[in-house]
């Protein structure tokens, strides 16, 4: 007698509809977002003619000097690197750029451009190094 004074409680077959809907969109959502972390980043054209000029405004300033002229030419990247990937790159190794960017061809460029103001001589060729700067910023 018991039995039918209370019906049994069961969740309402719409119920289970929408949770079994809302989770499915949840999954396809996650998923989505997921993806979109392994793409990588993207400059505008107009931010990277910016960078390629501040590259030419840099060699201006301190062109007498290859070492200096490197130097800057680091921080230059560094930066770019900075605003591109939204990491501060100003103390990080290139190794640690590596590690972040996961493009080998600008830690080298960093590393490369870092080197000549070690050298006692200091004779490296900055030109050609801001080439291969304005070069990694047009590849983006």
């Amino acid at each position: 007698m018991a039995d039918f004074l209370a019906p049994p409680f069961g969740p309402p077959v719409l119920f289970l509809i929408m949770t079994g809907g809302l989770l499915i969109l949840f999954a396809l959502w996650l998923g989505w977002r997921i993806s979109q972390l392994r793409v990588q980043p993207r400059l505008t054209p107009i931010r990277i003619r910016t960078w390629q000029t501040t590259i030419d405004d840099a060699m201006a300033r301190h062109g007498g000097d290859p070492r200096v002229a490197a130097l800057a030419l680091a921080q230059v990247l560094r930066d770019w690197g900075g605003e591109l990937w939204g990491v501060p790159m100003a103390s990080m190794t290139a190794g640690e750029i590596e590690a972040v960017t996961g493009r080998a061809s600008f830690a080298r460029l960093v590393r490369q451009l870092e080197e000549p103001s070690f050298s006692p001589s200091g004779q490296a060729s900055v030109e050609q190094l801001a080439a291969a700067a304005k070069a990694e910023v047009g590849s983006w």
